[in-house]
């Protein structure tokens, strides 16, 4: 029930899409009631200015970025292996073009990869069980990218149940049993970092964030530009994980507001 309120209510409210509903909602009202549909416009203008002209998601998305730095590499070296978390794969882009395909995010597997790779023959844990009609998951989609770039089958365990960030958590957890009191890299996108690690706190695992996929420059330095859909993305990505913290402290899904170390 969660998964799917928070899905409807993400895809009313997140910047972009709001701003196309405000704008074709005030196109409509103009026909029937000037003054609304002229407020509407004005408010739809307002927010492509807010998100797609100022660098305002590099604002919102830098505190996120900067909450988990990378592990030493020694806590790299002791780690029992490495958590990626899905978001990136698109199992039905795959299946129609016969090779792993990945979205926005793909620096996420890309990352975990490249960790992988320094990890020697430690165990790979992939996180996400979304399945698009006809039958592959996320999961697959990770599987068949990690064994093109050179992991090795033995080494992956693929968690094919979870919808969500609790559930790659929960689901997690369970599949590794005593395993995961010891310490485990968690990889995941720099901007999710902070909601993955309440989430698996909360689960009771002892984990290591290891950001990839940065968004912001890490220096205090914003660079503002005129490519509007990328900043409204940036802007998108952002909300949705600053409105994620508050929900997931609300309804227990985190112990911590704004997790940390």
């Amino acid at each position: 029930m969660f998964f799917v309120a928070a899905k409807i209510f993400w895809a009313l409210f997140q910047p972009s899409n709001l701003a196309a509903i405000l704008a074709a909602s005030g196109l409509i009202t103009l026909m029937i009631w000037r003054r609304l549909g002229l407020t509407l416009l004005a408010a739809a203008g307002m927010l492509l200015v807010i998100f797609g002209i100022l660098p305002t998601g590099q604002w919102l998305i830098a505190p996120l970025e900067a909450r988990f730095a990378r592990p030493s590499d020694e806590a790299i070296k002791t780690a029992a292996g490495l958590i990626v978390l899905g978001g990136t794969e698109q199992p039905g882009m795959t299946r129609s073009r016969g090779e792993p395909s990945l979205g926005f995010e793909a620096a996420r597997l890309a990352g975990a990869a490249a960790l992988a790779h320094r990890l020697a023959d430690k165990p790979v844990l992939y996180s996400g069980g979304y399945r698009e009609p006809g039958g592959a998951t996320q999961a697959d989609v990770a599987r068949d990218f990690l064994l093109g770039v050179g992991i090795a089958g033995t080494r992956l365990l693929l968690e094919d149940q979870s919808q969500d960030t609790a559930e790659n958590a929960i689901y997690t957890q369970k599949m590794l049993g005593k395993r995961a009191a010891e310490p485990w890299l968690l990889v995941t996108s720099a901007f999710h970092m902070p909601r993955a690690m309440g989430a698996f706190q909360r689960a009771g695992m002892t984990v290591i964030a290891y950001p990839v996929a940065y968004r912001s420059s890490g220096n205090g330095v914003n660079v503002w530009n005129f490519d509007v859909a990328e900043n409204l993305r940036i802007s998108d990505l952002a909300m949705h994980e600053w409105i994620g913290l508050v929900a997931y402290y609300v309804t227990g899904r985190s112990d911590e507001l704004f997790p940390k170390s």
